[in-house]
């Protein structure tokens, strides 16, 4: 016979504000009359002291789920909660406190006010902005309202169940936000879409409706909203708003949505504002199936011919936490991002997962099982202890670690401009975000034939080669470029070895080999800018490109060698820097060999080739070469071929970020070069 599971709850009174180090503190009093020290972990550090005050306000009683009590030397305890969902807000009416009579004289500011009062407090923390004091008014207005088995719609309760759905919408609580809309809602019975109060209330649960992507039951509300009131603007621009997404959700962002967001993340950079996740429906292409494949877990499959460019997914985060861009000026903001250690990779956490995790559990706790969160979460895997195991297992806190590490994304936004300042404070909580378990299907390769972007916060998956039925999607989890070693160790933790072809040329030519190669390569890296046009120059770098050719002892040469991209690179400037005014064939030939060296291939006449197949390592590179390529032939004298290569510029990056973002993204440093990336080829 299977049994409830039985819930302890320790009634609690905050008698002191909370204040945070790693994670906040307070004071709370027992029933016995104690002063109890209280860590509550596992609470987003973007909540500044004056929230958590708000949250847990003084004179508050909670009752704490299956308190977890420590024992100190003088005898006392403290209570060390993981989670804030383990607090749970008792009003005075909760059979829990009938009994209970704390004894010291700590006040809640709301204490002693009626319906009426309550209701005022709530109206005024809303227009301050200031949400969980709105909530704590709203719900405590409520709790006091005395019970009937059928109150009348003209009682306070209806307007109370409104106020608070849309102060819950604030909070991003949607799940919360319906469900009391819909006890509005309820009150009113029949007369909801007679009267103001009902058309608002459907309107706030449509609001509800549209944050939990339920766009359709979400339209179904709104009309019958415009049945009674035509003219609502706010309703006719929320369904405008529901079948944009509807349309996103069939066929992915529109290319005008892509720009404006673009330059509208790289506005909030530049400003140094926090980016918000933006208001696009999530898209994943029919294209796509998740399967399980011998040796390797589920990965994603094609189901039928994909193209290069071809945009596979638009994902908005569950979670992400970290500073994307400007470094953190604030030394409470210091304070606030403390470096934790991860249990599952036993190293300081550089990249905000344990932050990441805090607001996973918060909107799990807060939001549950409603919540658009719960069901991703828990099909994502949380390592080889705790696999898949759901969002209502045991030890949820430390799941959601194993789950953030394991599929967490550093998010490496492609409109922030290049950062400026000290390197180390800029990589200080780095951003981390958590996205739909389709992200985290993807494989590893160190040859890709996929490439995902981040603009804002959004995933961005691309077909960057085509891809034929059946076959997998991979994209590399490392730098390519990297040394063997380097890459190894950034995969161990992942529990595999690349066996790739690129990996597998590396481990032929042995340690010793290896070594050779990034020698020269690192020979190479010295060489500077303002080296470049110094007399023998060429002839050094001509000599290590040969040098770095006999590392590859295989016969014929592998495809991918991309430790010749660099000394090849380098070797086209110092030729474009011996013909200053009118262009060189020799560097266009050159460039030309470097992106061949990362997969890439050409055939046609020359300045008119045809991209036979893409570099497939490197990234933004191959759209930098050709873009040079583009340079030299417009000093040349060849417009046509100049924009033709501009062309094929775009064609690379359809694969990587996105050609509608490709002058955005470019758009610089090509004017710098003298290049018009909006020109049409003729």
């Amino acid at each position: 016979m299977n049994r409830p599971k039985v819930c302890f709850l320790l009634p609690v009174k905050v008698i002191a504000a909370p204040v945070r180090t790693a994670s906040p503190h307070f004071v709370v009093e027992d029933p016995a009359g104690h002063a109890i020290p209280v860590q509550v972990f596992h609470v987003p550090a973007r909540l500044h002291s004056d929230e958590l005050s708000e949250w847990w306000p003084v004179g508050a009683v909670f009752g704490v789920k299956e308190p977890t009590i420590r024992s100190l030397r003088d005898g006392s305890y403290y209570i060390r909660i993981e989670s804030p969902a383990d607090l749970v807000r008792l009003y005075p009416s909760s059979p829990l406190l009938r009994d209970i009579d704390f004894r010291l004289s700590v006040r809640h500011p709301l204490d002693g006010k009626n319906v009426d009062e309550l209701k005022v407090a709530g109206n005024k923390a809303f227009k301050e902005g200031r949400w969980a004091a709105a909530k704590e008014a709203y719900e405590w207005a409520l709790d006091s309202l005395p019970s009937s088995a059928d109150p009348s719609p003209s009682s306070l309760a209806p307007t109370l169940h409104s106020n608070l759905a849309l102060t819950l919408i604030r909070l991003d609580f949607p799940a919360s936000a319906l469900r009391a809309a819909d006890a509005g809602l309820a009150l009113l019975a029949d007369s909801s879409s007679d009267n103001p109060l009902g058309l608002k209330l459907i309107y706030r649960s449509s609001l509800a409706l549209y944050a939990l992507y339920r766009f359709t039951e979400a339209l179904t509300r709104l009309d019958t909203l415009l049945e009674a009131d035509p003219a609502s603007s706010d309703a006719l621009a929320l369904r405008t708003r529901c079948r944009t997404r509807l349309v996103e959700q069939q066929s992915g962002p529109s290319a005008s949505t892509l720009r404006s967001l673009f330059l509208s993340t790289r506005r909030t950079l530049a400003s140094r504002k926090p980016l918000s996740t933006p208001d696009i429906a999530n898209y994943l292409s029919p294209s796509l199936s998740i399967r399980p494949l011998p040796g390797r877990g589920n990965g994603l499959i094609a189901l039928r011919p994909i193209k290069r460019g071809d945009l596979l997914m638009c994902l908005k985060p569950l979670a992400w936490a970290g500073r994307i861009g400007a470094p953190m000026e604030e030394e409470e903001g210091r304070l606030r991002y403390t470096a934790g250690l991860n249990l599952w990779t036993e190293q300081q956490d550089p990249w905000a997962v344990v932050e990441c995790s805090s607001e996973v559990v918060w909107k799990l706790g807060m939001e549950g099982k409603e919540g658009r969160e719960w069901s991703e979460v828990g099909e994502l895997w949380a390592g080889d202890e705790l696999g898949r195991a759901g969002a209502e297992a045991e030890d949820l806190p430390s799941r959601v670690e194993g789950i953030v590490t394991f599929n967490g994304f550093h998010l490496e936004e492609i409109s922030s401009p290049s950062p400026e300042g000290d390197a180390e404070t800029d990589l200080f909580h780095a951003p981390t975000a958590l996205y739909p378990r389709h992200a985290s299907a993807l494989n590893h390769s160190c040859v890709p034939n996929v490439s995902y972007t981040f603009l804002s916060t959004l995933f961005i998956l691309r077909a960057r080669t085509d891809i034929g039925e059946g076959e997998e999607l991979v994209d590399s989890y490392v730098d390519a470029a990297e040394e063997l070693e380097g890459r190894e160790g950034k995969l161990r933790g992942h529990g595999f070895v690349c066996e790739c072809e690129l990996c597998e040329e590396e481990r032929s030519i042995g340690v010793e080999g290896r070594r050779r190669r990034q020698e020269l390569v690192e020979r190479a890296k010295k060489i500077g800018e303002e080296d470049l046009a110094i007399p023998g120059v060429q002839e050094r770098l001509s000599a290590l490109v040969a040098q770095l050719e006999a590392t590859y002892s295989l016969c014929p040469p592998p495809r991918l060698r991309p430790a010749l991209y660099v000394p090849l690179r380098l070797l086209s400037q110092s030729l474009a820097l011996s013909s200053p005014s009118t262009g060189s064939l020799d560097s266009i030939r050159t460039e030309l060999r470097a992106l061949a060296f990362l997969g890439a291939r050409f055939d046609g006449d020359e300045g008119e080739e045809r991209m036979v197949a893409p570099p497939l390592l490197r990234d933004m590179d191959g759209v930098l070469s050709a873009l040079w390529i583009a340079r030299e032939w417009k000093r040349l004298g060849s417009v046509d071929k100049s924009r033709h290569w501009v062309a094929l510029a775009r064609d690379i990056e359809a694969g990587q970020a996105g050609a509608e973002v490709f002058d955005l993204r470019y758009g610089e440093w090509a004017a710098r070069q003298g290049l018009d990336l909006t020109a049409q080829e003729t």
